[in-house]
């Protein structure tokens, strides 16, 4: 009861029915924030972890960076706009590109700042087009993962770095209510399972990755988790009525139940918050 199947298109179908929720939630950032005791607001701690992203990505002046599933933009214009790098956004989902396309026009579609409608396990670009290629909470949604660190390695050019920052199992055998929950968090988010440390860095191994580590930085994200299981606790009994009365998407009710379970999954050492880095 761990993976199922998540196809393409559940995955198109589950970002356009939450799109209002997540715009709720931050209107540049789709991922979870870091907080420290210098943290002064949830917008800060959504930053936090695209600039930790940045930090272990190590942008020089002459990189080329790709966002993998940039989802509305926000780490691929802050890249663009603080780091002066040419940065290049892709996604599957048309309805977060028209809001990445957003941005102050002085930088989007200039020679800093595109966005593509592209998957990142098949892309057009040429090899070795990129010196950085990164994904925040992105690469969960594909069951093929092997098949875009193949892709990350032809995109990059030689000494490229790959960072991926993402939610990992933390062990792999559950009772059979650790199974349930796990499933519905899982389908809530659209994710057809996830990768242990150790089953990430064989993957990248497999794929000809070479210095990887793997950062576990769950205890950073904990407040970030508990605010959206308050807000999802909260709105579980309306988003349960609208769904009873057909007056809502399924995908958004099954959101609120990935939301409030991820909480419990960390609390259970299942669930753990980790950022991966591989040079080619």
């Amino acid at each position: 009861m761990s993976a199922h199947k998540i196809t393409q298109e559940t995955v198109l179908n589950y970002f356009d029915h939450t799109m209002p929720i997540y715009q709720l939630y931050s209107k540049n950032h789709l991922h979870f924030g870091i907080w420290t005791r210098n943290t002064l607001s949830k917008e800060e701690s959504l930053l936090n972890l695209t600039k930790l992203v940045c930090k272990l990505l190590d942008i020089k002046p002459g990189d080329r960076v790709l966002d993998s599933g940039c989802g509305v933009g926000g780490s691929a214009y802050y890249i663009a706009s603080t780091h002066g790098v040419p940065t290049i956004g892709i996604n599957i989902s048309r309805l977060q590109l028209q809001k990445a396309l957003e941005f102050p026009p002085q930088l989007n579609n200039s020679s800093l700042l595109k966005f593509y409608l592209q998957d990142y396990t098949q892309t057009d670009f040429p090899s070795s087009s990129f010196t950085k290629i990164f994904g925040i909470e992105s690469i969960c949604h594909t069951h093929e993962k092997g098949k875009f660190l193949n892709e990350a390695y032809r995109l990059l050019k030689k000494e490229g770095r790959l960072v991926i920052a993402d939610g990992y199992r933390k062990r792999k055998n559950l009772k059979e209510t650790e199974k349930k929950l796990l499933h519905r968090f899982l389908k809530g988010w659209a994710v057809p399972d996830l990768e242990t440390f150790e089953s990430i860095h064989q993957k990248l191994l497999s794929s000809h990755f070479r210095n990887i580590t793997c950062h576990d930085i769950t205890a950073h994200i904990r407040k970030s988790s508990w605010r959206i299981h308050r807000s999802a606790k909260r709105a579980y009994p309306l988003l349960y009525l609208l769904k009873t009365l057909h007056l809502i998407n399924t995908a958004l009710f099954e959101h609120c139940e990935g939301a409030y379970t991820q909480k419990l999954l960390i609390d259970r050492d299942i669930l753990r918050y980790g950022v991966i880095t591989a040079d080619k």
